[in-house]
């Protein structure tokens, strides 16, 4: 995704992930220049987070990959479901 997105944004977008685990990968990150933190206002706290060059390039890359798993895993998990409920 593309622009500066919100933590709480980010938070709704993954799912499942706690608010730790999700500041915690966000720190890695931006440790590895692949995202960028900028701090909007201290009160109320807003902080807004963005891809740099680095983390846009390695989206790019990743990108075909994701999509080969959408589509291929999305089958298996089909086919793993009507296997299992004895619709074969």
């Amino acid at each position: 995704q593309s622009g500066k997105r919100r933590f709480n944004d980010l938070s709704a977008s993954v799912g499942g992930c706690n608010s730790r685990t999700l500041r915690d990968r966000l720190k890695d990150l931006e440790d590895l220049d692949i995202v960028r933190r900028e701090i909007v206002s201290e009160n109320p706290p807003w902080v807004e987070y963005e891809l740099t060059e680095r983390g846009r390039e390695l989206a790019s890359a990743l990108s075909p990959l994701a999509a080969w798993g959408r589509e291929h895993l999305a089958e298996d998990a089909l086919s793993t479901s009507i296997a299992g409920s004895g619709g074969e």
